[in-house]
């Protein structure tokens, strides 16, 4: 499967300004520390190219499992932020998303997954996310994750998502949906799914 790789300003940079890191060929070692950049590196053919699987934060699965987005590795994520007690916009983007993974081929289903991140660790438990994957009717090919908050602060960099509290919840947030290859490179962002399904849809299941 091809995906066109559609880079936003916000997928190229960390917070601070941090690039992308080029031209690293040996991979870390199991007990070396990324840096934000080296988290972000993923060799293809001598270049690199920016990977979530390079990050070191553990997350903890709605059913207690403990991962990293490494274990993530070999099918296609579609990745969102969310937090469960959110009124309004998370339960529609995530409805939204719910009729595109309805839409998609059956051969290209068995290959991608949809993965959530809670942005409300402190409320968001693994009883909260279980309760809200009910809710919420989320099948199996549905990764539901809760971190602590700096693991998900520094996703939130890497992904360019932002989001602000009111001192109680996350009280402002975008709705950035991120598309992540078989190795966790970005090969595509955009603001929600239904001003544009069609464009996320085809980067995922292009015509044959």
């Amino acid at each position: 499967m091809r995906l066109r790789r559609d880079w936003s300003y916000g997928a190229l940079l960390l917070a601070g300004g941090a690039l992308v890191l080029l031209g690293r060929s040996e991979p870390l070692s199991q007990n070396a520390q990324a840096s934000p950049a080296e988290a972000r590196a993923v060799v293809r053919g001598g270049r690199a190219e920016p990977s979530l699987f390079r990050l070191g934060s553990s997350f903890v699965t709605d059913d207690g499992k403990a991962i990293t987005f490494a274990d993530l590795r070999g099918e296609v994520q579609v990745l969102a932020l969310i937090f469960t007690r959110c009124p309004s916009l998370c339960p529609t983007l995530v409805a939204d998303l719910r009729r595109l993974e309805q839409r998609l081929p059956q051969r290209v289903a068995a290959t991608t997954r949809f993965t959530l991140v809670s942005i409300d660790p402190e409320h968001d438990t693994p009883e909260v996310l279980r309760a809200y994957r009910e809710r919420m009717k989320l099948g199996p090919r549905w990764t539901l994750l809760r971190g602590d908050l700096d693991s998900v602060r520094e996703l939130a960099a890497v992904l360019g998502f932002s989001f602000g509290s009111d001192g109680r919840t996350p009280a402002v947030h975008s709705k950035l949906v991120t598309l992540l290859g078989r190795e966790g490179q970005v090969l595509h962002q955009q603001a929600g799914v239904a001003d544009d399904p069609e464009r996320i849809l085809a980067l995922i299941a292009p015509a044959p």
